[in-house]
């Protein structure tokens, strides 16, 4: 493999694979901290935030990602947004490229007529680009979820997931990322799409534009939407 690619495969040696071996699960965390707010007033008042978390931990052969986020938009008193999303991903890694994970997610979304959908599933990711600069990984698995509605149903299917996670660094101070998800389960689908640029301000602080897309279709309900926005929001390494 190229020289980047492989200096990044390459295990942890001596002291570092000793100290990656003796952690603590609460240690060789690293995350990041996204925030951002708007505020209109006049004929329109409305006012939105969005705020998000991310954590990861990679080790010996396990890597463990855990995420979440949180929208929220009132205009004219009225809540036009509410979402909140909790992710956690472990992951194994049985090879240069192969790797399988396991998938636990929490969604909220009453606009939606979501009170709560719970996702569970795991299956198999391929690295098909893993340079320092460019990577490129696919995933794909079985997946259950149970939806709860606001107006009272309560049902559980079995479906599939698959998932891309693309980034791009096109330089020390700028990045590309694309994130996407799709799940379909009976007569339901489910689909997200964040295309995203980052660009470092100073030290940990980076400035982040993204556009994203979001499907849903729920037979069960009769219900079906596709929606858009962009954020502008600040990014702070942790």
């Amino acid at each position: 493999p190229p020289p980047a690619r492989a200096a990044r495969r390459r295990p942890p040696a001596g002291a570092a694979r000793e100290r990656l071996a003796s952690a603590r699960i609460t240690e060789n965390w690293e995350g990041r901290i996204e925030l951002g707010a708007s505020r209109t007033t006049g004929k329109v008042d409305s006012f939105g935030f969005y705020g998000a978390i991310e954590a990861e931990r990679r080790g010996l052969s396990w890597d463990n990602m855990i995420s979440a986020r949180a929208e929220f938009q009132e205009t004219n008193d009225v809540r036009s947004a509410e979402r909140i999303v909790g992710t956690w991903r472990p992951r194994y890694r049985i090879g240069d490229d192969l790797n399988v994970y396991g998938l636990a997610q929490f969604e909220h979304d009453p606009i939606l007529s979501l009170s709560g959908r719970y996702t569970l599933g795991g299956g198999i990711g391929y690295a098909v680009l893993d340079g320092s600069d460019l990577s490129l990984r696919l995933d794909g698995a079985p997946a259950i979820r149970r939806t709860r509605t606001t107006r009272g149903d309560d049902f559980t299917a079995l479906g599939g997931r698959a998932s891309i996670d693309f980034d791009w660094k096109v330089s020390p101070t700028l990045e590309i990322k694309q994130d996407g998800s799709f799940i379909m389960d009976g007569g339901n689908e489910s689909g997200r799409a964040i295309t995203a640029i980052e660009a470092r301000l100073f030290g940990p602080v980076r400035a982040r534009l993204s556009y994203e897309l979001r499907y849903e279709r729920n037979e069960t309900i009769g219900s079906e939407s596709f929606d858009t926005s962009g954020r502008t929001t600040i990014v702070v390494g942790l």
